[in-house]
Protein backbone atom coordinates (compact mmCIF):
# COMPACT_ATOMS: atom_id res chain seq x y z
CA UNK A 1 0.00 0.00 0.00
CA UNK A 2 1.65 3.51 -0.99
CA UNK A 3 2.74 5.43 1.88
CA UNK A 4 0.22 8.53 2.00
CA UNK A 5 -2.50 6.12 1.44
CA UNK A 6 -1.50 4.26 4.64
CA UNK A 7 -0.79 7.86 6.58
CA UNK A 8 -4.65 8.87 5.43
CA UNK A 9 -6.04 5.41 6.52
CA UNK A 10 -4.42 6.13 10.14
CA UNK A 11 -6.19 9.48 10.06
CA UNK A 12 -9.28 8.53 9.32
CA UNK A 13 -9.08 5.69 12.05
CA UNK A 14 -7.94 8.39 14.72
CA UNK A 15 -10.65 10.70 13.61
CA UNK A 16 -13.22 8.41 13.82
CA UNK A 17 -11.91 7.05 17.59
CA UNK A 18 -11.57 10.71 18.65
CA UNK A 19 -14.46 12.83 16.53
CA UNK A 20 -17.66 10.09 16.76
CA UNK A 21 -19.16 12.76 14.56
CA UNK A 22 -23.27 13.95 15.20
CA UNK A 23 -25.36 12.27 18.02
CA UNK A 24 -28.49 10.53 17.06
CA UNK A 25 -31.41 12.09 17.01
CA UNK A 26 -33.66 11.70 19.70
CA UNK A 27 -36.78 9.89 19.54
CA UNK A 28 -39.65 12.02 20.75
CA UNK A 29 -41.08 10.44 23.94
CA UNK A 30 -44.54 9.03 23.75
CA UNK A 31 -45.49 9.62 27.69
CA UNK A 32 -43.48 11.56 30.32
CA UNK A 33 -43.61 11.73 34.34
CA UNK A 34 -44.39 15.47 35.32
CA UNK A 35 -40.85 16.05 35.62
CA UNK A 36 -40.44 15.29 31.93
CA UNK A 37 -38.87 12.01 32.07
CA UNK A 38 -39.82 9.57 29.37
CA UNK A 39 -41.55 6.52 30.89
CA UNK A 40 -42.19 3.73 28.64
CA UNK A 41 -46.26 3.52 28.48
CA UNK A 42 -49.08 5.35 30.02
CA UNK A 43 -51.33 4.01 33.41
CA UNK A 44 -53.90 1.06 32.05
CA UNK A 45 -57.69 1.29 32.14
CA UNK A 46 -59.56 -1.12 33.15
CA UNK A 47 -62.10 -3.85 32.29
CA UNK A 48 -64.48 -0.39 32.00
CA UNK A 49 -61.93 1.40 29.56
CA UNK A 50 -61.70 3.87 31.74
CA UNK A 51 -58.29 4.17 34.32
CA UNK A 52 -59.49 3.02 37.83
CA UNK A 53 -56.26 3.58 39.15
CA UNK A 54 -53.75 6.05 38.81
CA UNK A 55 -50.09 4.37 39.82
CA UNK A 56 -47.83 7.70 38.61
CA UNK A 57 -49.02 11.25 37.12
CA UNK A 58 -48.16 11.29 33.80
CA UNK A 59 -48.94 12.82 30.36
CA UNK A 60 -49.04 11.00 27.45
CA UNK A 61 -48.13 13.25 24.62
CA UNK A 62 -49.81 13.27 21.23
CA UNK A 63 -48.06 15.43 18.19
CA UNK A 64 -50.13 17.04 15.05
CA UNK A 65 -48.48 16.54 11.85
CA UNK A 66 -50.59 19.32 10.56
CA UNK A 67 -48.38 21.51 7.79
CA UNK A 68 -49.05 25.11 10.08
CA UNK A 69 -49.51 23.94 13.60
CA UNK A 70 -50.69 25.87 16.19
CA UNK A 71 -49.45 25.02 19.58
CA UNK A 72 -50.17 22.29 22.35
CA UNK A 73 -53.12 22.04 24.47
CA UNK A 74 -53.36 20.21 27.95
CA UNK A 75 -56.35 18.05 28.00
CA UNK A 76 -57.98 16.83 31.60
CA UNK A 77 -60.30 13.93 31.30
CA UNK A 78 -62.99 13.88 33.41
CA UNK A 79 -64.62 11.34 35.97
CA UNK A 80 -65.93 12.81 39.09
CA UNK A 81 -61.86 12.55 40.20
CA UNK A 82 -62.46 8.74 40.82
CA UNK A 83 -61.61 7.51 37.25
CA UNK A 84 -60.32 9.01 34.27
CA UNK A 85 -62.59 8.52 31.08
CA UNK A 86 -59.35 8.20 28.73
CA UNK A 87 -60.63 7.24 25.46
CA UNK A 88 -63.47 9.44 24.59
CA UNK A 89 -62.20 12.49 26.70
CA UNK A 90 -58.83 11.86 26.24
CA UNK A 91 -57.27 10.04 22.90
CA UNK A 92 -60.27 11.06 20.90
CA UNK A 93 -59.94 14.38 22.00
CA UNK A 94 -56.06 14.56 21.38
CA UNK A 95 -57.02 13.22 17.87
CA UNK A 96 -59.19 16.14 17.36
CA UNK A 97 -56.96 18.52 18.07
CA UNK A 98 -54.35 16.90 16.35
CA UNK A 99 -56.20 17.60 13.08
CA UNK A 100 -56.56 21.28 14.33
CA UNK A 101 -52.60 21.76 14.34
CA UNK A 102 -52.33 21.40 18.15
CA UNK A 103 -50.43 19.37 19.88
CA UNK A 104 -52.42 17.24 22.61
CA UNK A 105 -50.56 16.06 26.28
CA UNK A 106 -53.50 14.38 27.86
CA UNK A 107 -52.77 14.67 31.71
CA UNK A 108 -53.58 11.16 33.79
CA UNK A 109 -53.56 12.93 37.15
CA UNK A 110 -54.32 11.95 40.51
CA UNK A 111 -58.09 9.91 41.39
CA UNK A 112 -59.73 8.35 44.09
CA UNK A 113 -56.78 9.75 47.17
CA UNK A 114 -59.18 9.95 49.42
CA UNK A 115 -59.99 13.56 50.85
CA UNK A 116 -56.88 15.18 49.42
CA UNK A 117 -57.95 13.76 45.87
CA UNK A 118 -58.49 17.64 44.47
CA UNK A 119 -55.74 19.28 45.65
CA UNK A 120 -53.27 16.67 44.77
CA UNK A 121 -54.66 16.71 41.05
CA UNK A 122 -54.44 20.31 40.93
CA UNK A 123 -50.45 19.88 42.01
CA UNK A 124 -50.47 17.10 39.27
CA UNK A 125 -51.99 20.13 37.01
CA UNK A 126 -49.89 22.79 37.77
CA UNK A 127 -46.99 21.12 37.57
CA UNK A 128 -47.92 19.60 33.95
CA UNK A 129 -49.24 22.77 32.64
CA UNK A 130 -45.12 24.25 33.99
CA UNK A 131 -43.60 21.46 32.06
CA UNK A 132 -45.22 21.43 28.79
CA UNK A 133 -44.87 25.59 28.09
CA UNK A 134 -41.24 25.62 29.97
CA UNK A 135 -39.93 22.71 28.45
CA UNK A 136 -41.69 22.41 25.10
CA UNK A 137 -38.55 21.92 22.68
CA UNK A 138 -37.36 18.83 24.61
CA UNK A 139 -41.07 17.13 24.86
CA UNK A 140 -40.80 17.81 20.37
CA UNK A 141 -43.91 19.62 21.26
CA UNK A 142 -44.91 23.13 19.19
CA UNK A 143 -45.05 26.25 20.97
CA UNK A 144 -46.77 29.30 19.84
CA UNK A 145 -50.45 28.97 21.58
CA UNK A 146 -50.58 26.59 25.19
CA UNK A 147 -54.30 26.29 25.68
CA UNK A 148 -56.11 24.05 28.54
CA UNK A 149 -59.40 22.14 27.88
CA UNK A 150 -61.05 19.62 30.20
CA UNK A 151 -64.66 17.65 31.02
CA UNK A 152 -66.49 17.10 33.65
CA UNK A 153 -64.25 17.45 37.01
CA UNK A 154 -61.24 18.07 34.41
CA UNK A 155 -63.38 21.03 33.49
CA UNK A 156 -62.98 21.78 37.11
CA UNK A 157 -59.58 21.19 37.19
CA UNK A 158 -58.74 23.08 34.24
CA UNK A 159 -60.14 26.30 35.87
CA UNK A 160 -58.76 25.36 39.28
CA UNK A 161 -55.39 25.95 36.88
CA UNK A 162 -56.22 28.40 35.37
CA UNK A 163 -57.25 30.57 38.60
CA UNK A 164 -53.99 29.02 40.47
CA UNK A 165 -50.99 30.28 38.00
CA UNK A 166 -49.13 33.43 37.42
CA UNK A 167 -50.71 36.63 35.13
CA UNK A 168 -47.92 35.37 32.64
CA UNK A 169 -48.62 31.59 32.41
CA UNK A 170 -51.94 32.04 31.56
CA UNK A 171 -53.88 29.71 28.59
CA UNK A 172 -54.14 31.62 25.24
CA UNK A 173 -57.83 29.76 25.37
CA UNK A 174 -59.45 27.86 27.88
CA UNK A 175 -62.20 25.64 27.12
CA UNK A 176 -64.27 23.78 29.48
CA UNK A 177 -67.01 20.98 28.58
CA UNK A 178 -69.87 19.96 30.73
CA UNK A 179 -67.68 21.23 33.57
CA UNK A 180 -68.75 20.29 37.23
CA UNK A 181 -68.70 21.96 40.24
CA UNK A 182 -67.80 24.93 39.13
CA UNK A 183 -71.08 26.43 41.49
CA UNK A 184 -69.60 25.13 44.41
CA UNK A 185 -68.99 27.99 46.79
CA UNK A 186 -65.62 28.86 48.88
CA UNK A 187 -65.48 27.97 52.93
CA UNK A 188 -64.96 31.12 53.63
CA UNK A 189 -66.63 33.13 51.48
CA UNK A 190 -70.10 33.55 49.93
CA UNK A 191 -68.43 33.54 46.45
CA UNK A 192 -67.47 30.52 43.83
CA UNK A 193 -64.34 28.25 44.81
CA UNK A 194 -63.18 28.60 41.57
CA UNK A 195 -62.87 31.92 39.81
CA UNK A 196 -61.51 33.20 36.66
CA UNK A 197 -58.07 34.96 36.99
CA UNK A 198 -58.37 39.09 38.45
CA UNK A 199 -57.27 39.93 34.28
CA UNK A 200 -58.38 37.28 31.98
CA UNK A 201 -55.99 37.64 29.05
CA UNK A 202 -56.98 34.37 26.85
CA UNK A 203 -60.34 33.62 25.16
CA UNK A 204 -63.17 30.97 27.27
CA UNK A 205 -64.69 28.86 25.74
CA UNK A 206 -67.92 26.83 27.87
CA UNK A 207 -70.28 24.26 26.53
CA UNK A 208 -72.79 22.25 28.71
CA UNK A 209 -76.08 20.67 27.54
CA UNK A 210 -79.50 22.22 28.97
CA UNK A 211 -80.42 18.66 30.49
CA UNK A 212 -77.37 18.28 32.51
CA UNK A 213 -77.36 18.92 36.27
CA UNK A 214 -79.13 22.23 36.79
CA UNK A 215 -76.70 23.03 39.15
CA UNK A 216 -73.90 22.34 36.77
CA UNK A 217 -75.29 24.81 34.24
CA UNK A 218 -76.01 27.68 36.77
CA UNK A 219 -72.14 26.85 37.41
CA UNK A 220 -70.94 27.58 34.11
CA UNK A 221 -72.99 30.59 33.27
CA UNK A 222 -72.26 32.18 36.08
CA UNK A 223 -68.82 31.51 35.55
CA UNK A 224 -68.49 32.62 31.85
CA UNK A 225 -70.84 36.00 33.85
CA UNK A 226 -67.51 36.66 35.89
CA UNK A 227 -64.81 36.15 33.26
CA UNK A 228 -66.66 39.20 31.45
CA UNK A 229 -66.99 41.18 34.32
CA UNK A 230 -63.52 40.74 34.60
CA UNK A 231 -62.58 41.89 31.30
CA UNK A 232 -62.58 38.82 29.54
CA UNK A 233 -63.75 37.40 26.43
CA UNK A 234 -66.02 34.39 26.74
CA UNK A 235 -68.25 32.13 24.63
CA UNK A 236 -71.03 29.82 26.58
CA UNK A 237 -72.69 27.43 24.22
CA UNK A 238 -75.70 25.69 25.99
CA UNK A 239 -77.26 22.54 23.79
CA UNK A 240 -80.54 22.09 23.94
CA UNK A 241 -79.58 18.56 24.77
CA UNK A 242 -77.50 16.15 25.18
CA UNK A 243 -77.01 15.12 28.97
CA UNK A 244 -73.49 14.69 30.58
CA UNK A 245 -70.08 12.63 29.63
CA UNK A 246 -70.91 12.75 25.77
CA UNK A 247 -67.31 13.65 24.86
CA UNK A 248 -65.90 12.85 21.47
CA UNK A 249 -68.18 9.59 21.60
CA UNK A 250 -69.24 8.71 18.03
CA UNK A 251 -72.90 8.33 19.54
CA UNK A 252 -73.17 11.20 20.75
CA UNK A 253 -76.85 11.86 21.55
CA UNK A 254 -79.09 15.12 20.39
CA UNK A 255 -77.30 18.43 19.66
CA UNK A 256 -74.24 17.09 21.04
CA UNK A 257 -73.73 15.24 18.29
CA UNK A 258 -72.49 18.66 16.41
CA UNK A 259 -70.73 20.19 19.38
CA UNK A 260 -67.21 18.89 17.88
CA UNK A 261 -67.87 21.77 14.77
CA UNK A 262 -68.50 24.55 17.57
CA UNK A 263 -64.87 23.79 19.18
CA UNK A 264 -63.62 23.50 15.80
CA UNK A 265 -64.90 26.79 15.18
CA UNK A 266 -63.54 28.28 17.98
CA UNK A 267 -60.10 27.21 17.86
CA UNK A 268 -59.79 28.72 13.97
CA UNK A 269 -61.65 31.76 15.31
CA UNK A 270 -58.79 32.43 17.72
CA UNK A 271 -55.61 30.57 16.38
CA UNK A 272 -54.19 33.41 14.63
CA UNK A 273 -55.18 35.95 17.19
Amino acid sequence: MPFLRRISLAVALWNSFWWPGPAAAVEAPACVALDGTPLAGSNLPGKSERIERVERPLLQLKRTTAAVPHGTVLVCPGGGYKHLAINHEGLATAAFLNEQGYDAAILEYTIAAGPGTRDQALADGLAAWRLIRGSAQDLALHGGRFALLGYSAGGHLAARITASVDADEQPDFLALVYPAYLEEAAADTLGAAVRPPKIPTGKLFVLIAANDRSAWVAGCRDYCTAWRDRGGAAQLVVLADGGHGFGMRADRPGEAAGWPALLQKFLATHSAD
